[in-house]
C-alpha cells in the first residue's frame, strides 16, 4: 500500500475582477487571458483589444482577443509576446509556454508530456512540507481545518468551522492548536478568527507511518457510511485491472500524474464564482486481491502460485 496525502490550499476570490490572475492557477490558457482582461479592464478602463495586442506588438489589433475566443491560436513565435502582454515574469512564461503547448496538443502522449512539465514547473507547486505527520494527523479533521481557513468570505471561528465540518468544538479547536503549532495558521487577535499561513503543503508518503495509516483508516470508514446518501451528491466506483508489478508501479505514477492535474484545473482562481462549493474528498485504493497467478502457456490456464500476497481485508482492517 502507498500511503500519501497531497492537499491543495486556495485562496477563493469574492470577485476575481478586483485581483490580478495567477498563470499558476489555471489548466486553460485561454481562460488565463479572459481573466487577464478582464481584471486589466476594470483596473484601468481605457484597456481595450487593440491597446493590449499593439503592447505585444502584434500587427493585427484583434489577435489576442482572437485566441482568447479560440479562433486563433499561438504558436512558437507568437507566444513570447503574448506573454509580455499578459504581464508574466519568466517562470510565470516557462509555465504559459507549457500551458499553451498542453492545451494545443493533439495526442495523448504530447499531453502528458507537457501536464508532467507544467508540474515540475517551479512555480505551479509552491509545497511546504508537513515533517510532523503525526501531529499534523491526530486529528484527521486537520486538513479539512486547513482547507477551510484558506478560503475567504467565511466565518473562521472554531464554533462555525465545527458546524460546517459537523464536529465538536472540542475537535475543532485540538486541530486548530495542531495546525499553529505546525506553523500552518494563527489566530487574528483583532478579528477573533483563525487563517491559513500556507498555500499548499504535502505529507511525505512514508510507507508504514502509522499516522497516515490511522488517517486513511478513518477516511475510509467516512465513506463507507457516505454510501447511504443521495447518489447525485457522492459517487463509487470499482475497477479491476490484471497486473505485473511494473504495470503497478506504472499505473501510481499515471494517478498522481492524474491527480497533480485536478489539483492545477479546479484551484480557486477557477472555481471562485461558483454559490455551491463544498469539500470533496478523493479516496482511492489500489490493492492485490488475488494471490500471483502463473500462466502455464502449453495449457492454456492457469494456477494459483502458493504465496501469501494479499491479505484477507476482514480480518486486516487494523493495517489499511
Amino acid at each position: 500500500m502507498r500511503y500519501c496525502i497531497n492537499i491543495h490550499m486556495e485562496k477563493l476570490s469574492q470577485n476575481k475582477s478586483e485581483h490580478k490572475p495567477r498563470i499558476s492557477e489555471y489548466l486553460d490558457y485561454r481562460k488565463f487571458m479572459s481573466d487577464f482582461y478582464s481584471y486589466k479592464k476594470s483596473t484601468f478602463p481605457h484597456f481595450s483589444h487593440a491597446v493590449w495586442s499593439n503592447k505585444a506588438g502584434f500587427k493585427s489589433r484583434s489577435f489576442l482577443r482572437l485566441v482568447m475566443l479560440a479562433k486563433r491560436s499561438l504558436t512558437s513565435e507568437s507566444i513570447p509576446p503574448a506573454a509580455k502582454a499578459l504581464e508574466l515574469n519568466k517562470q510565470e512564461t516557462e509555465f504559459f509556454i507549457n500551458l499553451v503547448n498542453y492545451n494545443q496538443s493533439t495526442d495523448f502522449k504530447s499531453r502528458d508530456f507537457f501536464l508532467n512539465r507544467l508540474m515540475k514547473t517551479s512555480v505551479a507547486k509552491k509545497i511546504t512540507p508537513i515533517h510532523d505527520s503525526y501531529r499534523y494527523l491526530t486529528n484527521h479533521l486537520a486538513p479539512r481545518v486547513q482547507t477551510l481557513l484558506s478560503i475567504d468570505g467565511i466565518k473562521k471561528n472554531s464554533a462555525h468551522i465545527a458546524a460546517l465540518l459537523k464536529a465538536s468544538e472540542a475537535q475543532i479547536n485540538q486541530a486548530l492548536e495542531a495546525l499553529e503549532s505546525l506553523h500552518l495558521a494563527q489566530f487574528d487577535s483583532q478579528t477573533k478568527e483563525w487563517k491559513s499561513v500556507v498555500e499548499n503543503f504535502q505529507i511525505s508518503s512514508d510507507l508504514g507511518n502509522v499516522a497516515l495509516q490511522s488517517f486513511h483508516q478513518k477516511c475510509l470508514i467516512e465513506a463507507v457510511e457516505a454510501i447511504s446518501l443521495k447518489p447525485e451528491t457522492r459517487n463509487f466506483s470499482s475497477l479491476l485491472l490484471v497486473l505485473s508489478e511494473a504495470e503497478y508501479k506504472a499505473v501510481l505514477k499515471e494517478y498522481d500524474q492524474f491527480t497533480d492535474g485536478l489539483l492545477l484545473k479546479y484551484q480557486g482562481a477557477q472555481t471562485s464564482e461558483s454559490p455551491d462549493q463544498k469539500i470533496y474528498q478523493i479516496n482511492t485504493n489500489l490493492i492485490p486481491v488475488s494471490q500471483t497467478l502463473i500462466r502455464e502457456q502449453k495449457t492454456n490456464t492457469s494456477r494459483v502460485q502458493e504465496l501469501n500476497d494479499f491479505a484477507d481485508t476482514q480480518q486486516n482492517e487494523a493495517n489499511l
